[in-house]
């Protein structure tokens, strides 16, 4: 655990004095397995877990909300792609015509979490983020986002 500390620490440090993309993070949100990623290139695929930027309401909410600080990008899986179908009717969600998820109503505090209704057919730059874990914050409660949001691909260090 200290030579995980002291890694965060180095790379922070490194990053106040050497600007270069975003390449080592931590995770500790329980939405996704927590612990130290690499974010690797911008290609991906449907299935990775990625870096990736709210859309602005969204990320205003979060920080609102106290889910996560502005300015601070999520890990989050890629779950839809150009040219999926995604519906979403009261609190289930669909990806091509299957059930993916659940939409909570409210968040833990009984705060009403956003609704969006209807399908939509993702465009040629456009992705859909979903997590498995039931509380995550992601495309259930904002919908579809620009690919070019996304970072990268997240893999796991340790």
């Amino acid at each position: 655990m200290f030579a995980a500390g002291l890694l965060a620490a180095a790379a922070l440090g490194l990053a106040s004095i050497c600007p270069f993309p975003l390449k080592l993070v931590c995770n500790l949100s329980a939405s996704a397995p927590t612990g130290f990623y690499w974010i690797a290139d911008r290609s991906f695929a449907r299935g990775d877990l990625v870096l990736a930027w709210l859309p602005a309401t969204a990320a205003s909410l979060a920080a609102d909300r106290g889910y996560l600080p502005l300015g601070i990008p999520v890990l989050k899986q890629i779950s839809a792609l150009a040219g999926d179908e995604i519906c979403r009717f009261g609190g289930s969600l669909f990806i091509n015509g299957q059930f993916a998820a659940k939409a909570l109503a409210r968040d833990r505090r009984g705060r009403e979490m956003p609704v969006w209704t209807g399908c939509h057919r993702l465009g040629a730059q456009e992705v859909f983020l979903l997590n498995a874990h039931p509380q995550s914050f992601d495309g259930r409660y904002f919908g579809a986002i620009a690919q070019d949001r996304v970072v990268g691909k997240a893999m796991l260090l340790f």
